[in-house]
């Protein structure tokens, strides 16, 4: 059975386009994408591979940097928040 993929890296850049041509203030805060060690060292700590929409996600960019002052949880990897069919596990992946 062919896998329909759901979030794509054109999409992603079509995103950010909009967001550009909007005055988006997030756009020259977004980090570069997330190393492929960091992204290694997810999947070793979840003992199985990333779902592919968080991968491509954080191949795009890592977060956002944010100011001090801001009300928001810095953009880096982590704390990562999976839901399972029993509730919500949360990993903190902050030390990778």
């Amino acid at each position: 059975m062919t896998e329909i993929e759901r979030l794509s890296s054109e999409q992603l850049a079509h995103l950010e386009e909009l967001l550009r041509e909007r005055g988006a203030p997030v756009v020259p805060r977004l980090q570069p994408p997330a190393a492929p060690e960091a992204l290694a060292a997810v999947e070793d700590h979840l003992s199985r591979p990333l779902p592919r929409e968080v991968r491509k996600w954080w191949e795009w960019h890592d977060g956002a940097a944010i100011k001090p002052h801001e009300r928001a949880v810095r953009g880096l990897i982590g704390p990562l928040f999976i839901f399972l069919g029993t509730g919500q596990l949360r990993i903190d992946v902050g030390s990778f």
